[in-house]
This record gives structure tokens, sequence and C-alpha cells, in this order.
């Protein structure tokens, strides 16, 4: 992966995030987003409704831009049954 400045990734984050519509991003979300795209595995608990979605949103896009490439992908695993089944009660 290129080395790029922590200053500069945050630039593409927030730019990634504001394609999709975000006009900002909470720290934490930050903290995970630039933490995965300097190659470290992250692992992210949040409550519903904290903006887990965002962190996954964005890296294609913020990937897209580091690369300056289109097409990246993000696969996510995510416990459905257990979210709705928590949505119910």
């Amino acid at each position: 992966m290129a080395i790029v400045a922590r200053e500069n990734l945050d630039g593409l984050i927030l730019r990634a995030c504001q394609r999709l519509g975000y006009a900002s991003i909470r720290p934490n979300q930050l903290k995970a987003i630039r933490s995965f795209m300097e190659g470290n595995d992250v692992f992210v608990i949040l409550p519903t409704g904290s903006g887990k979605s965002v962190c996954f949103s964005v890296l294609p896009f913020a990937f897209d831009d580091l690369f300056q490439r289109n097409g990246s992908i993000v696969v996510v695993e995510s416990p459905l049954t257990a979210l709705m089944k928590d949505q119910v009660n």
C-alpha cells in the first residue's frame, strides 16, 4: 500500500464520506477507517445507530481515491439474524 501522511489519509476519508452524503464523520469512525487503510486489522463494536455502516461503506470510495482507480469492493460479515432479533426486542 502507498505510504500516505495521516492528514492526507483523513482528507481521502472525509471526501469519500461526502460522496456518500455525510457532511462529517465521528472520531471513532475516522479512527477505525484510518486504521484499516493503514493496513491494520480492525474490529469495531458500536451500539445500534452509532454509524458502523459508515465504516465499511466509505472504504471503497477512499481506496478508489487513494489508488486512483474505480471498482474497489468491501466484503462485510454481519450477524444479521442477531441484529434483527435485537431490533424486535
